[in-house]
Formats: structure tokens, sequence, C-alpha cells
């Protein structure tokens, strides 16, 4: 049985999605000012959507800890618990019969669909931490060069996630699944 999305999961889902997107594509018309230059309108909006990302993907771990008859927090991070390990794993197993025999797994947001959103929000939490650490703490230092090369490692790791995410997504959508419904505006979800 698939799972009903809150109102308030929606919109840190779509808010979240706004926030990636305009600063992966944003991120390839910035440059980094000189010490003791003034930034750039790219830059700083750069810099202050990202701290916004990271104020909404702790907001949505949040939700995620306080949410009932939704995806919980230990779905999403099923790796410290052997029963959702297992629930994991049974789920991987179905996925590969399924597509064994040609056949699309339903979107009904079991162990495999929530581990892979929990990736997601770990890939983009680590982003928007980074970031936010180096703009506030560790810009300037010997230690910020490190901190920026692992934000923009993870920046690449955030666009294999949001690509993979948005074909899969749409792939469901074409096969009858209504994903993009229920998760963007469908208003017949009751819960919050």
């Amino acid at each position: 049985m698939t799972k009903s999305r809150s109102l308030t999961t929606r919109f840190l889902h779509f808010l979240l999605l706004a926030i990636v997107i305009h600063q992966l594509i944003g991120s390839n018309f910035i440059e980094r000012p000189l010490p003791g230059e003034e930034p750039e309108l790219p830059y700083r909006l750069h810099t202050w959507i990202g701290i916004a990302g990271f104020v909404t993907v702790f907001a949505f771990w949040i939700w995620s800890l306080v949410r009932r008859r939704e995806t919980s927090f230990s779905e999403l991070i099923p790796w410290f618990s052997p029963t959702r390990r297992r629930a994991l794993l049974a789920d991987i197993r179905k996925h590969v019969r399924l597509l064994l025999s040609f056949q699309l797994p339903d979107d009904d947001h079991g162990g495999l669909s929530s581990a892979v959103h929990g990736l997601g929000l770990l890939v983009v939490t680590a982003m928007a931490t980074s970031g936010t650490l180096y703009y506030f703490v560790f810009q300037g230092t010997a230690l910020g060069k490190l901190v920026l090369e692992a934000h923009e490692l993870l920046a690449n790791f955030m666009w294999a996630y949001l690509i993979g995410h948005a074909t899969l997504a749409l792939i469901h959508q074409l096969m009858g699944h209504p994903i993009f419904a229920r998760m963007f505006w469908s208003m017949s979800n009751k819960s919050r």
C-alpha cells in the first residue's frame, strides 16, 4: 500500500527540489571572490539559498522524526536496524525478480525506495552542511580548501541522485503510477 504524503512533506520536498536545482545549476555561474573583494550577485544568491537549503534539509529531518502515517526516520536510515535491513534486502530481491521478468516494480514506497530517499537526504545534508560551514567557519583557512573540495565532490553525487531520482519518477509516471500528483499537487491526502 502506498503511503500518503502530508502537505508538510510535499512542501519540504518541493522546496528542497527547487533549492537543489538552483544550487546545482547556479554553481556553474559563480566565482568565489578574492579576499577583500565584494562578492557578485550569483555568489551571494548561491550562499544565501544554500543557507536556506541547510535550514530546509534539517527541517525535513526533524519532520521525518515527528511525522506519523508516512515514511519514518528509521525507514529512511535502515542501516542500524536488523529488521529494517532485512526489509530492505527483501525489497531489493523483489525488485530484482520483477525487473528480470521485465516488469516495473510498483511505487509502494518500500524499503528500497525509502533507503534511496534517505541516501539523497544524506547527500543534500552533507552538501548544505559543508557549504554552510565553509561560509561561516572555514572560508579563507587551510581547512576551508578541503571543505570546499568536499562540497564540490558532493555536488557530483547530488547531480547523479537528482538525475536518477527524476528519471525513475518519470518512468513510474509514464507506467501509470501517479507519482507527481501524489508528491506535488494531490490534495486527496488528509494526513498532516
